[in-house]
């Protein structure tokens, strides 16, 4: 399963992201999406697991401080 997470600095280093969010689980994926507002990118991560593991993971990654700023995050339920 997916989640979106936002409110990301516009200059992160994806490879951070990633290293930051391996602690909470295994990423199986990982895409940028700077489309529409550059200074505010988006991204979609694939964490390995099943839908409750992702859930959970999600409700703690959202409003969660992550490379200096609270991001919020959510579960695409549907791939």
């Amino acid at each position: 399963m997916r989640v979106l997470i936002s409110e990301l600095p516009a200059d992160f280093e994806p490879d951070h992201l990633i290293e930051a969010l391996e602690h909470f689980a295994p990423v199986a994926g990982f895409s940028v999406i700077r489309d529409g507002n550059p200074d505010r990118p988006v991204v979609l991560v694939k964490f390995e697991g099943t839908a409750s593991t992702v859930s959970n993971i999600a409700l703690r990654l959202n409003d969660h401080l992550l490379l200096g700023h609270t991001v919020k995050a959510h579960v695409l339920m549907h791939e």
